[in-house]
């Protein structure tokens, strides 16, 4: 079929005809239609003759010639309905149905009409949308992982998080390496580089290699990525039962096993030391679909280093040989799995086995044998992971690749990290039609972005490679002009395309950074800009259509006077930002609410982004007035986005219209003109070239003007004339569409101002914060450091900094910065928002040390100087610098007084100073500040040593001293002060009573009282310290804290009351365990040092069981528990909880249960046997019977009566036989026999009866080990069907069984009973089709088993459970109820509430009361 659209109107594209035509091989153009006229004929968009062969589904477009300048009136009125292949699809892939091509170049062709306000308009954020690419998100670069993500495009330089190819784990005895594959994109890339684990550089980590791939075709295969890994994480634990797990694919060449021993392999000896221990562990292994398991030998393990890989090996041949510098095969002593070890922390062994048959495979594991099983032995083995591995050697040619080797222990944990690079690419392949060959131009230019993602070239060696569009639809020298505008403005487009899109849509991005916009001409693409341009043609009344003309101005009101510019901004670690920017006319007190909002995707620079900003604000400023006019078919010569001059006498713009004659340097105008005082100029459209003339007018007279030159003015020709620089006015063509008719096209511009470009070469303004006001700063940061281990062993540190703002200030975000302290470079690790004081750095090494940065910005956007502290969590060895500065002066006023001063060492990690007296003894172990005061009794000489200390406890190599001859006099020593600031601390297992220190004086010592007097047995505590513990005599009280100095004696004291309430009651939970049950209680208070338990069982015993624990396990005979808990504190017992039952069910020994199991299967054991016994008499019954009726039949045919005796005599036994057959008047034929056999081992004698419908039989056998007897009666009904029982009794030495079976070939009739006696053991079973009923009975235990159980009559359960035919009273509890109604007659209940405390409801007698939290009655209905 032929889709054929027909456009008789071109200015009106929604009236077409269209149809689909029956398809002719062969036929040209002209065959589809042959209608008069000039017309262009397109298939799939390009442009052909009436003569061309039209191929089969092929989109044909017809529409009329239109005259002069044919290609670029179809742009201005958007015919591009002819190019039928503009949308090649998106930028990854073509769209493959031509339909679509078409309808999708139809739209295109629309927007390509539209205004060009199109190319500049703010754009709303849509940062937040799903269809945002990954790499864009507020949240950052991500890696993608999964399957079917489109190759990603770099332009210019980006930050990516690439796609995961590929992830493996290795472990290497304590060590664990991840190893992890990215793809960067589509190549070749010019650098990857700038990489970070978790936005840490990689050189922060230890024991990380990485590997990089540009993206070229002969790129070399990334180390430890040669071979395809599929990694299956498991998690089973080792036990003596196979564990059996399937590899993922059918294509398995080798297999890697990975056991793991979290809490390490050990045991913990005697001594409290360690011991090596031994597990054996076992592995096979088969193909899917196969039966017999082979062995993976499982090499012992050993420490020497050179043997490490001894656990590597290849299947050659039949034989399993060693990887690694083998040939032999191996020696099965040193492949038996042992594994001896002796280490306490985290453990892996890796076992690998290539050269398989590449298939489906099943692996198991199992642990054979451990050293023991109690807790001594740290002995627990994991089967962690099974990996899958297919031999590829594959370069991945034309993808850029980052492959990274990561020691993950101690460093990384949990779920893989988050890895990022930036990554560039430099060049674009663009061809130049002037040179015949491809060039190099900048992929950052945003220009040459969008011819690249239209043709899409690629460099493969030598050799161009195209999959856009063809180069001859790209109009070079367009291209080549916006991009040469886009350097001169300094704009780059640095953009990664990480996800599919339409052609269209993706060269938004580059459009709105460079300003310019793609279009279609005829079936070529062109590009238009919004930057400076000379005017390209003229418009005068010469040649506006009349009564056409309309001029409109835009209202200011409501026009963003401020713009927010989103980016990625490159300072700032590619994070989103948004930068406000104001017109120069902003005043904030008339600002609107919420500024427009501009997206720049693929802009990473803050200085463009600002010019950005201002360029759409001046254009809100300046574009203001717009007109519209209709102009004649010479219109054509513009195009959108041109910058052309109109006249027109309704807005005096100069005067216009057409030249009438040109004699000389005389040029005669249509109109007479006034020219009064001023230069005035000419200007005058070439109608040849199309181009604007200027002319300076040195003379006139009427309609007759004099030029200064006359070259290029020709009669007919367009002119406009007036003062110089107001002959007309500029604009810039917005649209071109259809007018009135089919000759005229109507025009919309928009007022065009040169100062709308005069700044795009301004700076970004800089705010002269010289005075510091604004800039802002955190105060009293402090880190501390918290270590943990994770699950699998890992040991890491997080580290939580919190920090205060100085008084009535305020950040608007807070950025929080480290790194290693001997790193080059900090990590943003979070933004928080303006009033956060905290924050957490997780999982940090515990071998390095810190820096930590704190930085504020303010709500203009300025970062303060920020402020920085270490924090030593390895420890830090360098000693800190001496103490400088250390003085000591006395006191003037009380000689008693010694001040200490000292020079602070600058250090950050100083953690304070160390005091000494003279001989070098320890006076003060710690003092935070530089100043000490101290006290001495005596005059005399007192010599000091000080030192610095740092958080790592490490103290000044020299030791600064400071000396003073005091001299204490009396007069000057003053009487001790009270003590101040007092208080009183409840803690676990004591009491402490702290105070301030008294410094008004030397005191000697303290002392804590009970009453303010020295009486006699008052003093509780005498000490030297502000603080001590004290024995408190009660709850409630008062203490008294007194100084005293050895010359004035004691001073005022210190009063001190407190009141200590008992601790509150615990709230208690109860839980069933097997042996017992386990109570759990909220947390022990701070005050308290334990926890009283009181458990009392249904005998009133109360047992009292003491713990410092929140749960405590109980074991216990059955029986029903009340339970109640107390906190206990120095005083003693605090409330106590309510009491909560728990009932504690039975339980049979396991055992018990162990030799039931072992007897019932003794028994039927047993039972089976008979039963194939049974199964066996039968057989040699029916084939006597079948002898004995041969030998009668062998009679003469003729008698009515037969009988026949036999005996028959050998060495090795003797048989005899009697038997008899005789017909009955009824007809019946019947037949008796009766035979007696007998060798050395067995006598077996059988009687038999039988007729044409019924036999009967009896056998008794007996040999020296057992006596059997069976009998057997066999009877066909009248419905055919055969019904046979039989009943057997065998006796032996250790077993008696009795069976009665049905044998019966009825449906529904089969089954059997059976007793079955043992020494130990009896069983009855009864079984009918599969149902079976039985009763077992050991020493110990009694099992019943049916489909259903009955017991009628009195039934007495031992213990007081049911007796009498009822349930004894706490045997039915709330446990054991699970029902949705109960309802009685009648019961009588006492007193029934809802809680035995606080609010709750209460029902007694004939009242019904309410009370309070309080425990207040609030209300009470009834009689009282």
């Amino acid at each position: 079929m032929i889709h054929l659209v027909v456009i008789r109107n071109p200015f009106d594209l929604n009236k077409k005809e269209e149809q689909f035509t029956a398809y002719k091989a062969g036929q040209p153009v002209s065959f589809y239609f042959a209608e008069p006229g000039e017309w262009n004929y397109s298939i799939n968009g390009e442009l052909v003759e009436a003569s061309a062969t039209v191929p089969d589904e092929c989109y044909l477009v017809i529409m009329p010639v239109v005259e002069k300048k044919a290609l670029g009136f179809m742009l201005t009125i958007g015919l591009s309905v002819l190019t039928g292949g503009i949308a090649g699809g998106t930028i990854f892939a073509h769209i493959g149905n031509l339909f679509w091509r078409s309808v999708i170049a139809m739209a295109i062709g629309v927007i390509g009409g539209a205004i060009i306000s199109k190319m500049t308009a703010v754009k709303p954020d849509k940062t937040n949308a799903s269809e945002q690419a990954n790499t864009y998100g507020w949240g950052g670069a991500k890696t993608l992982t999964g399957q079917g993500f489109p190759l990603a495009i770099t332009y210019g330089r980006m930050k990516s998080g690439g796609i995961l190819l590929s992830r493996h784990v290795i472990s290497d005895g304590e060590k664990q390496y991840l190893n992890l594959l990215y793809c960067a994109g589509e190549g070749e890339l010019t650098a990857i580089d700038n990489l970070k684990i978790n936005e840490n550089p990689v050189s922060n980590y230890n024991d990380v290699e990485v590997d990089i791939r540009l993206g070229g075709n002969t790129q070399e295969i990334i180390p430890n990525f040669n071979d395809n890994y599929a990694d299956q994480p498991l998690n089973y634990e080792l036990t003596q039962n196979w564990s059996t797990h399937q590899v993922q694919g059918n294509t398995c060449e080798a297999i890697e096993l990975t056991v793991s021993f979290p809490n390490g392999l050990y045991y913990s000896n005697d001594g409290g030391g360690m011991d090596r221990t031994k597990v054996t562990i076992e592995a096979q292994y088969r193909k899917v679909g196969t039966e017999a398991w082979l062995p993976l030998p499982l090499a012992n393990d050993v420490e020497q280093s050179e043997k490490k890989l001894k656990g590597f090996l290849f299947l050659g041949g039949v034989y399993w040989r060693p990887s690694i510098n083998g040939s032999a095969p191996i020696q099965p002593a040193e492949y038996t799995g042992e594994i001896k070890k002796k280490t306490n922390k985290a453990w892996h062994k890796v076992y690998r086995f290539d050269n398989l048959e590449p298939a489906q495979y099943e692996v198991r594991m199992r642990c054979v044998q451990k050293d023991g099983t109690s807790i001594r032995y740290a002995n627990k083995v994991y089967w962690s992971q099974l990996t899958q591995i297919i031999y590829d050697d594959f370069i991945h040619p034309g993808k850029a690749l980052i492959g990274i080797k990561a020691l993950a222990t101690d460093q990384l944990s949990g779920s893989d990290p988050q890895v990022t690079w930036e990554q560039e690419r430099q060049n674009v392949y663009v061809w130049n039609p002037y040179t015949g060959a491809y060039e190099g131009k900048p992929a950052n230019n945003p220009a040459w972005a969008a011819y690249d993602i239209i043709h899409q070239c690629r460099k493969l060696g030598e050799t161009y490679v195209v999959r856009g569009e063809d180069k001859t639809r790209l109009i070079y020298d367009k291209f080549k002009a916006w991009a040469d505008e886009c350097a001169a403005k300094g704009y780059t487009f640095n953009y990664i395309y990480d996800a599919a899109g339409k052609l269209w849509e993706q060269l938004r991005f580059p459009e709105a950074v460079g300003r310019g916009k793609v279009l279609m001409q005829g079936t070529r693409f062109t590009c238009v800009y919004d930057y400076a341009a000379m005017p390209t043609q003229l418009f005068t009344v010469g040649n506006i259509k009349k009564d056409s003309f309309k001029e409109d101005f835009q209202g200011l009101q409501g026009r963003a006077n401020a713009v927010e510019i989103s980016f990625l901004n490159r300072e700032k670690n590619y994070e989103r930002d948004v930068l406000p920017v104001y017109s120069d006319d902003y005043d904030s007190a008339e600002s609107l609410a919420n500024p427009a909002q501009v997206e720049l995707m693929g802009c990473v620079e803050l200085e463009q982004a600002f010019k950005h900003g201002k360029h759409y604000l001046r254009a809100n400023r300046y574009e203001i007035r717009t007109i519209t006019f209709e102009a004649l078919q010479d219109a054509i010569a513009c195009m959108i986005g041109d910058v052309v001059l109109v006249q027109h006498d309704m807005t005096d713009w100069g005067a216009g219209g057409r030249i009438q004659s040109v004699t000389g340097l005389n040029v005669t105008l249509d109109r007479e003109v006034d020219i009064s005082a001023g230069e005035y100029r000419l200007l005058v459209r070439n109608s040849q070239t199309d181009e604007v003339q200027m002319h300076n007018i040195i003379g006139h007279n009427g309609s007759t003007v004099t030029v200064n030159s006359a070259i290029g003015i020709y009669p007919d020709a367009l002119y406009a004339l007036g003062k110089v620089g107001k002959e007309a006015k500029p604009f810039r063509v917005l649209a071109i569409s259809k007018g009135m008719n089919d000759t005229t096209r109507k025009i919309t511009c928009m007022e065009y101002y040169p100062e709308l470009y005069s700044d795009d070469y301004g700076e970004i303004p800089v705010i002269n914060y010289a005075a510091d006001s604004a800039l802002l700063d955190v105060i009293n940061l402090r880190l501390t450091k918290t270590e943990k281990t994770l699950k699998d062993g890992t040991v890491l540190c997080d580290i939580a900094a919190a920090w205060s703002m100085p008084r009535g200030r305020a950040a608007k975000r807070i950025h929080v910065y480290y790194k290693r302290i001997d790193a080059p470079e900090f990590t943003l690790h979070k933004v928080l928002d303006g009033s956060a004081t905290s924050a957490l750095i997780p999982n940090v090494s515990t071998t390095e040390n810190y820096t930590v940065k704190i930085l504020c910005i303010n709500d203009m956007g300025v970062a303060g100087s920020g402020v920085t502290e270490d924090i030593y969590i390895a420890g830090k060895e360098l000693p800190p610098a001496d103490v400088t500065g250390f003085t000591v002066k006395q006191d003037k006023r009380n000689s008693s007084v010694l001040h200490l001063k000292w020079n602070p060492v600058t250090a950050p990690d100083i953690a304070g100073y160390r005091l000494y007296d003279g001989t070098g003894k320890e006076i003060v172990k710690r003092i935070s500040g530089d100043t000490y005061t101290y006290f001495i009794p005596d005059s005399g000489n007192y010599q000091f040593g000080i030192k610095a200390i740092d958080t790592s406890g490490n103290l000044s190599v020299n030791m600064t001293s400071a000396s003073i001859n005091a001299k204490v006099t009396e007069g000057s020593v003053g009487k001790p002060e009270a003590p101040k600031n007092g208080y009183i601390r409840l803690l676990k297992e004591k009491a402490i009573v702290s105070w301030g220190a008294v410094t008004n004086t030397y005191v000697d010592f303290y002392e804590v009282r009970s009453h303010p007097a020295p009486l006699p047995g008052s003093v509780l505590v005498t000490t030297t310290d502000l603080k001590s513990d004290a024995a408190l005599p009660g709850r409630t009280g008062t203490i008294y804290i007194v100084a005293h100095n050895p010359v004035k004696g004691y001073g005022p004291a210190l009063r001190l009351d407190y009141n200590f309430p008992a601790p509150a009651a615990p709230v208690v939970q109860l839980a069933q365990t097997i042996t017992g049950f386990t109570v759990k209680t909220n947390g022990i208070p701070d005050s308290c040092k334990e926890i009283v338990l009181y458990i009392t069982g249904t005998d009133n015993e109360t047992l009292v069981i003491k713990t410092k624990n929140t749960q405590y396990s109980h074991n216990c005979p059955a029986d029903i528990y009340t339970v109640q808990a107390a906190f206990v504190d120095v005083f003693g017992v605090g409330a106590l909880s309510d009491g909560k039952e728990v009932t504690v069910r039975p339980t049979i020994d396991p055992a018990y249960l162990t030799e039931m199991q072992v007897a019932e299967e003794q028994l039927d054991q047993a039972l089976k046997d008979k039963l194939a016994n049974l199964e066996a008499s039968d057989s040699n019954l029916s084939q006597t019977i079948t002898n004995i009726t041969t030998e009668l039949n062998k009679a003469p045919a003729e008698s009515g009566y037969q009988s026949i005796h036999s005996l028959v005599n050998t060495l090795a036994e003797m048989s005899s036989t009697i038997a008899a057959n005789k017909t009955a008047q009824d007809g019946i034929n019947t037949t008796t026999a009766t035979q007696i056999q007998q060798n050395a081992e067995t006598i077996n004698s059988v009687a038999m009866r039988t007729t044409a419908s019924e036999t009967e039989i009896t056998q008794i056998k007996q040999t020296a080990s057992g006596l059997a007897s069976t009998v057997q009666s066999n009877k066909t009904a009248q419905d055919g069907i055969n019904t046979q029982f039989t009943s057997q009794i065998t006796q032996t030495a250790n077993n008696v069984t009795s069976i009665v079976a049905n044998l019966s070939k009825a449906p529904g009739s089969t089954g059997y009973s059976a007793l079955t006696q043992l020494h130990n053991a009896l069983q009855l079973k009864v079984e009918q089709n599969g149902v079976i009923a039985a009763i077992n009975l050991s020493p110990e235990t009694v099992k019943i088993a049916g489909k259903y159980v009955q017991i009628n009559g009195d039934t007495q359960f031992m213990d007081n459970v049911i007796v009498n035919r009822m349930l004894a009273a706490h045997t039915v509890t709330a446990d054991k109820m699970n029902v949705t109604s109960l309802s009685a007659i009648c019961a009588t209940v006492g007193l029934l509430r809802t809680a035995t405390s606080g609010k709750r409801l209460e029902i007694e007698s004939n009242q019904l009361r309410v009370y309070g939290s309080n425990n207040k009655l609030k209300i009470r209905l009834g009689v009282w």
